[in-house]
């Protein structure tokens, strides 16, 4: 039975063909293109094998944050962040939301 690629196999190997077919034949500034496309598919990649990890230790932050409602996802906890945060009623003093921040940022 056939198994579809995967998207990170799919990217390796578009990534694979610009570095190892197209770069080679390339010149000039079109080389330099294959090789900044090749570098976003890197990106891409690290980002799938993370995002969902990294969204859910968000969520759990913001749950702890903002005591807020488990059923909530990680868009409306941000946005009741966001709104705490503007009316003043959280504030860099808050116990967690500079490290919440940062955190969110960095990732």
């Amino acid at each position: 039975m056939y198994d579809a690629p995967s998207t990170g196999e799919l990217l390796q190997a578009v990534r694979r063909f610009l570095m190892e077919t197209a770069q080679p034949k390339l010149s000039g500034q079109a080389r330099f293109h294959a090789r900044v496309a090749a570098n976003v598919l890197d990106i891409v990649m690290r980002e799938l094998e993370i995002r969902s990890s990294v969204e859910d230790e968000e969520r759990q932050r913001l749950l702890a944050l903002l005591q807020g409602d488990p059923s909530q996802n990680t868009a409306e906890l941000t946005a009741a962040l966001s709104a705490s945060i503007r009316n003043g009623t959280i504030d860099e003093t808050t116990p967690g939301v500079v490290e919440h921040l940062k955190s969110t940022a960095i990732n």
